[in-house]
């Protein structure tokens, strides 16, 4: 439980099935006020397991972590 405004943020992928392939909604949401504070459509998957994502999650002091489906 957050305390404060962006103390703890939580992110999820969504994937969604189309005519033309999967398309991919990755959402961050603030843990505190519970908005979301970004978001980001693809029609790729490996956001979170890439070496661009860990590193940005260093870079800020972030600690990255994996829930079980549908705990947002």
């Amino acid at each position: 439980m957050a305390s404060k405004p962006n103390e703890k943020w939580g992110t999820d992928i969504t994937y969604v099935t189309t005519g033309e392939g999967w398309l991919y909604l990755a959402s961050v949401m603030d843990r505190y006020s519970r908005k979301i504070i970004g978001w980001h459509m693809s029609d790729r998957g490996s956001q979170y397991a890439s070496h661009d994502y860990q590193k940005q999650l260093q870079v800020y002091s972030m600690i990255g972590g994996i829930s079980y489906k549908g705990n947002c």
